[in-house]
């Protein structure tokens, strides 16, 4: 499974990372975007000669990228994983430098809004669902190894 992450993952940075346009706020004394006056006066923003303003911008910073980073990441810290496939997952988790880190806590948030969007059907998505709720991550004081699926089909047929 690891193995076809890897290859999937490689052939989307072929490919390039998918885009999405993504709402942000920010306090600026460059307006852009829509203006939300009442936020800026409420706030206090005009005192410093600046507006509160809400915009979209075209990133690689969406969900699907973020948990395909945090797959990567746990696949580099695997000590049971192939050396030769963990430097290829270190290497491959450099090039998501403009993607935020997610944590494991984030993961429920991030499928939702997959889930919503229409977007988990892509096969990197649900190879990382596959490794993540398959529950092929066993994690032991933050070090991560892996679980062969025979080993838990084994356990759950008895």
């Amino acid at each position: 499974m690891g193995k076809l992450f890897l290859h999937a993952c490689k052939l989307q940075l072929i490919r390039g990372f998918p885009h999405d346009y993504r709402g942000y706020t920010e306090k600026t004394a460059y307006p852009h975007g829509q203006i939300q006056m009442t936020d800026s006066i409420t706030q206090g923003a005009l005192i410093d000669h600046q507006v509160i303003v809400q915009d979209d911008s075209f990133s690689a910073n969406i969900p699907q990228n973020q948990l395909v980073k945090m797959v990567l990441s746990r696949i580099a810290h695997s000590k049971s994983f192939p050396h030769d496939q963990r430097l290829l997952a270190k290497k491959m988790w450099r090039n998501f430098w403009p993607v935020k880190n997610i944590n494991s806590n984030d993961y429920s948030s991030v499928k939702r809004y997959l889930h919503r969007m229409g977007q988990d059907g892509s096969l990197l998505v649900l190879l990382s669902e596959i490794l993540i709720e398959g529950k092929i991550f066993a994690t032991n004081n933050e070090n991560y190894k892996m679980v062969n699926f025979e080993d838990q089909l084994m356990v759950s047929t008895k």
